[in-house]
């Protein structure tokens, strides 16, 4: 949604994946039928991030934005939870985040950073505890990343609340969590979207989380 939200700007788009050879291909005919050039690439971050932004740049593209949107959302307690799930938790929710838009900012001029964290994040989940802890740490990430790099670059936050079904929650799990926001079931992926277009459009906004969750 955000790639095509992106498409709807005008901006040619470049789509990371890691395994998903399907769906970016379904993805680039959705971006291209908007009339914008769709380029993807495939990396997995777990392996780490060092020349993914010179990759990015190879392609017949000016780098305007990045988007920070890849996750990795597993349960997980601080009592329970392995060493190993713990780090990759923090590596990719929030470290990943961090060396790429380092590496985006030596490489542009000026641009936009949007990194996505969770509402859910704010509030004690014992269930989600590491998950919860990683999304924090990239939003306090967002906040000095964006006093770090300003004025050439500007770094905001998107939080959502339930807008889509985890793979392990069923439908009825995924609405009840949608009836807890004061604004019910009324928070979609259009707001999203209208959010991300929101900050693509304000150069004057850097440093701010804008909550798309419904009032939670």
């Amino acid at each position: 949604e955000l790639a095509l939200a992106s498409a709807r700007r005008g901006f040619a788009v470049v789509g990371h994946f890691r395994s998903a050879k399907k769906e970016i291909k379904i993805l680039a005919r959705e971006v291209e039928k908007l009339g914008r050039p769709f380029f993807p690439i495939a990396w997995d971050f777990a392996k780490g991030t060092g020349g993914f932004i010179a990759r990015c740049a190879r392609f017949p593209v000016r780098l305007e934005a990045l988007v920070n949107n890849a996750s990795l959302y597993e349960k997980g307690d601080l009592y329970s939870s392995a060493e190993r799930a713990w780090r990759a938790q923090v590596e990719i929710n929030a470290f990943v985040p961090l060396l790429l838009s380092m590496d985006f900012a030596r490489r542009v001029k000026r641009g936009l950073i949007v990194n996505l964290l969770d509402a859910g994040a704010e509030k004690f989940n014992r269930t989600f505890q590491t998950y919860r802890l990683s999304k924090r740490l990239l939003g306090e990430l967002t906040r000095d990343t964006a006093m770090l790099l300003a004025p050439r670059i500007r770094v905001n936050a998107i939080a959502p609340g339930p807008l889509l079904p985890a793979a392990f929650d069923g439908r009825a799990a995924f609405l009840r969590k949608q009836h807890l926001a004061p604004l019910g079931a009324q928070v979609t992926l259009d707001t999203l979207t209208a959010a991300f277009d929101y900050l693509l459009t304000r150069p004057d906004l850097t440093g701010q989380v804008l909550y798309v969750d419904g009032g939670l």
